[in-house]
């Protein structure tokens, strides 16, 4: 009978024991799923700078400034000017998973990792996965185009349609045109690319074509107006050669009809006339179109 009694009191210990177990365990794995979802807010890793630039805020792209120094980094929203110098985005404590900074810090910058910065649509609508670069307006990225060299992340978002703020901007050509400027998320990874020498690398007859007409031509609208260019030689070629040889054997036939063989041969000079003409517009067109 005692035994009994002892047998059922171990069993009790060892399903108590389990059971705190399992809560400990499922205590645990609550509290990594929290740090989890906390890093997955806060995965950026940022750093302490000082700034004179009283128009920085929160999702603003930052480059170190011209005056600052080891003891004292200062950054600036960045431009093209000092693009080449670019930090990384504005952002607060609580977006940061590791926050680096000084007696002197004014800011934080996040330098890798994700954050939220502001881009706008003056090179084009920017969607996840799209490469951006620093734009002309100071603090905000856009879409980088096949020329630009500098890349400083790439979206991991679409854009939304709401919080889009439209700003009236000039243009380097001195055109006022209207663009958007939102925020959006985006993967910080700075890095340079090797842009192609497209001038040397571009075709002949496309570098021709541009020459002509002052502006951007295809190679297929340089093989077009090539091939009008040579129909019209052709033409102008059997026109010339028809009146030039008619005129030879008429003259052997009968020499006293030159006048009006010189009459002929001037008719057949304006026609020819007129065929160079259409032909060198068509040629134009086709390149200008």
């Amino acid at each position: 009978m005692r035994q009994n009694r002892y047998a059922s009191t171990t069993d009790s210990e060892h399903s108590g024991r389990f059971r705190a177990i399992l809560l400990g365990l499922l205590f645990a794995v609550l509290l990594l799923l929290g740090f989890v979802q906390r890093t997955g807010a806060a995965s950026s890793i940022s750093q302490g700078y000082a700034s004179n630039d009283p128009e920085i805020s929160v999702g603003m792209a930052v480059s170190l400034s011209i005056d600052s120094t080891p003891d004292i980094p200062l950054v600036e929203r960045a431009t093209l000017g000092n693009a080449d110098r670019f930090v990384g985005i504005v952002t607060t404590i609580d977006h940061s998973l590791l926050s680096l900074s000084g007696k002197n810090t004014q800011i934080l910058v996040s330098t890798s990792g994700t954050a939220s910065a502001y881009v706008t649509d003056l090179n084009g609508a920017v969607n996840q996965g799209d490469e951006l670069t620093v734009s002309p307006l100071a603090g905000i990225l856009m879409k980088a185009g096949d020329t630009d060299s500098l890349l400083v992340g790439a979206a991991i978002e679409n854009s939304a349609d709401t919080g889009q703020i439209s700003r009236q901007i000039t243009t380097d050509k001195g055109e006022e045109r209207s663009v958007l400027i939102w925020q959006q998320r985006m993967d910080i990874n700075p890095r340079t690319r090797q842009i192609a020498n497209t001038t040397s690398d571009r075709a002949f007859l496309v570098l021709l074509g541009e020459s002509i007409t002052g502006k951007k031509v295809g190679q297929t609208q340089v093989i077009a107006a090539l091939v009008i260019f040579m129909l019209m030689l052709i033409v102008e070629g059997s026109i010339i050669y028809g009146a030039v040889r008619s005129s030879i054997t008429a003259v052997g036939r009968n020499p006293l009809a030159k006048r009006a063989l010189f009459k002929e041969l001037l008719q057949v000079s304006w026609l020819a006339m007129i065929v160079l003409v259409f032909g060198l517009v068509a040629t134009y067109l086709v390149l200008w179109i």
